[in-house]
């Protein structure tokens, strides 16, 4: 398993430091690790990335040692759970409200029969 940059950045008791990923191409993600910082938030909610674009933003994360984090475009099970097979180390889900949203959300990531 490859380790979560940004946990450890953090349980060092150090900032971790992402940006966000809106061009199409897995270099932009190269750029970002080799620049210093720890994350790599590859926004789904703004863009038309599809899941094999993200596998390759994914890997090319992995390649440079940073966190590769996900922005999804709302709550759907399969997408997050598929994310998460791809080596997804972080899942962002955008516009969760109130006390059953956040239940939704939890639910999102975890694998039956959880």
């Amino acid at each position: 398993m490859i380790e979560n940059r940004v946990k450890k950045v953090m349980r060092e008791g150090n900032l971790a430091i992402g940006t966000y990923v809106t061009l199409s191409d897995p270099q932009v993600v190269e750029i970002i690790g080799l620049a210093g910082f720890d994350a790599a938030f590859i926004d789904m909610e703004h863009t038309t990335f599809d899941l094999s674009l993200v596998e390759r933003m994914v890997l090319s994360a992995e390649l440079v040692g940073i966190t590769p984090i996900v922005r999804v475009p709302g709550i759907d099970s399969n997408v997050i759970l598929r994310l998460l097979d791809l080596g997804t180390q972080g899942i962002i889900i955008p516009h969760v409200e109130g006390e059953e949203g956040a239940r939704r959300a939890v639910d999102a990531v975890r694998y039956p029969p959880l």
